[in-house]
Order: C-alpha cells, then sequence, then structure tokens
C-alpha cells in the first residue's frame, strides 16, 4: 500500500514464455529445454524488474500462465451461449472457432542520439 492506503501501481507481466516456445517448437520441430530452464529466466527477469521498479513505488507481478488461461476458458465457455469463439492470442485460447494470429508491430529510430520506438500498427505473427 502506498500513502494513505491506496494501492501502489503494479507493473504485470503474463509468464507465457516456456509455454510461447514450446508451442512454437512443436509447431516447427525444434526441441527445447524442460520447463525449469524456463522458470529459471523468469526468476531472473522477475528480479531485474523489482530492482528497476521497487525503488520507484511499482511492485511487479508475475501472472502465472496456467492461472489466465484457465480463467479466461472458464469465462469463454460461461459466456459464449453458442456464439463462435474468436481467437486472438493461441497461447491462452488454443481450440477456437476462427483465429486472427496478430501482433504490435514496433519500429525504432536507428539515429543513435535519437532512439525511439514507436507503434506502427498490427500486422500477422511471424510464421503464422
Amino acid at each position: 500500500m502506498g500513502q494513505g492506503g491506496s494501492p501502489r501501481p503494479q507493473y504485470v507481466v503474463t509468464d507465457d514464455l516456456a509455454s510461447v516456445v514450446m508451442q512454437w517448437a512443436a509447431d516447427k520441430g525444434f526441441a527445447v529445454p524442460a520447463r525449469p530452464f524456463f522458470g529459471r529466466i523468469v526468476s531472473a527477469l522477475e528480479a531485474e524488474l523489482r530492482r528497476i521498479f521497487e525503488p520507484r513505488g511499482v511492485d511487479v507481478v508475475i501472472l502465472p500462465w496456467e492461472d489466465i488461461k484457465r480463467r479466461l476458458m472458464d469465462l469463454i465457455e460461461a459466456k459464449r451461449n453458442g456464439v463462435p469463439v474468436v481467437g486472438l492470442e493461441r497461447v491462452y485460447v488454443e481450440n477456437c472457432d476462427l483465429r486472427f494470429d496478430t501482433t504490435r508491430i514496433i519500429g525504432h529510430s536507428k539515429h543513435p542520439s535519437k532512439p525511439r520506438w514507436s507503434d506502427l500498427g498490427r500486422s500477422n505473427r511471424h510464421g503464422m
């Protein structure tokens, strides 16, 4: 809690690295390390994010992939009422009636004295 009892802002990260890489590897015929390998990467990421954000009054929250997926699928099943499911993110909604594999495209200024990222819009996911 921040001053006056108000909650601190949060930097939220979804822990879907293992799922994304394992899904991609299965589609492309590659082998990947076991899940503990990815757990160590996520732990290191969390430690680095805490180092950056906590001194600035921001809490880091890592959301487990399994929890997000289960809650999302429960919500979809409870609310769909026979309507087809359109998926935008196969990591969380694997089985759907129609899929749009899209992603944000980000551009970076190559000028060294003026590094700048900008949102270029949406496009098909690479390899989809």
